[in-house]
């Protein structure tokens, strides 16, 4: 099993959002916007509940049918998630955040889950609109709305210009992450991205740590069946991951959120220790 990689460790700016999305420039209503679409193959994601899962992983290259491990660089990124008090946004299935993609920031707007085929949302895309550093929601008040309403087909009942006035950081995410990109003699490619989160709630002030891990598909879509049977594998041989379904939204507002006590129905503040 090999490993390369350059002894200077990258300060890349990164998110998962360059890791599994191509973007296409369009312009919607004479603004100009980045555009991709949003789907699942050839991505993998996992919680890590041991110390010793990156190095069990690498090392075990023959058991996964590896040729090679290519250290690509260690990199730090923070993602936050913007709401109304009210939950204006994401009760009406829409994510909105701000990123830090190779030394860039950006405003995302993205569907919060997969809607019923009944539903207003027209198309299953994610749109995201460079910005500065310090901006807020409210400087880019006409893009925000002119990439919510492009994805639905009928008009919004709501004052999307109030919400995007109204909007204030609501979850808060700091993740340090290292990649290796994995080769194999056939032309398979693929990266493997571990991370540590720090998952901070502003509204219920809590603050929960997860280690976990993401796989990508960099290789054309005629190797999907081999990244199934790596991802196979390397649940057969590393008990050290579990598979993860949940977005990171979602998984944040689980851990840090509220939940409804099914016994009496009350409310009450999630008890969790530090994953």
């Amino acid at each position: 099993m090999l490993i390369y990689g350059s002894l200077l460790e990258k300060n890349l700016n990164n998110t998962l959002l360059d890791f599994f999305l191509e973007f296409d420039y369009i312009s919607v209503k004479g603004v100009k916007m980045e555009i991709a679409s949003l789907g699942s193959e050839g991505k993998k994601k996992y919680d890590i509940i041991t110390s010793r899962a990156e190095k069990k992983i690498l090392s075990e290259a023959r058991y996964l049918n590896i040729d090679e491990f290519n250290y690509e660089g260690k990199y730090k990124y923070k993602t936050i998630y913007y709401d109304t008090p009210e939950k204006l946004l994401t009760n009406a299935g829409i994510l909105l955040y701000k990123t830090w993609i190779k030394d860039s920031y950006y405003f995302v707007i993205q569907r919060l889950n997969i809607l019923p085929s009944t539903s207003k949302l027209k198309r299953n895309e994610i749109y995201r609109h460079a910005v500065d550093a310090q901006d807020s929601p409210i400087k880019h008040t006409f893009y925000l709305i002119n990439g919510i309403t492009s994805m639905f087909s009928t008009q919004f009942s709501i004052d999307l210009e109030y919400v995007i006035k109204n909007v204030k950081p609501i979850i808060i995410i700091n993740i340090k992450a290292v990649s290796y990109k994995i080769f194999s003699g056939t032309g398979f490619k693929c990266l493997l991205t571990f991370e540590n989160a720090v998952y901070f709630n502003k509204v219920t002030r809590k603050k929960r740590v997860n280690k976990e891990l993401n796989v990508e598909l960099l290789a054309p879509k005629n190797f999907l069946s081999e990244f199934d049977k790596f991802t196979l594998l390397l649940e057969k041989y590393c008990k050290d991951i579990i598979p993860k379904k949940e977005s990171r939204f979602a998984y944040a507002n689980r851990i840090t959120g509220i939940i409804k006590n099914k016994t009496n129905g009350k409310v009450k503040k999630v008890d969790q220790k530090k994953i």
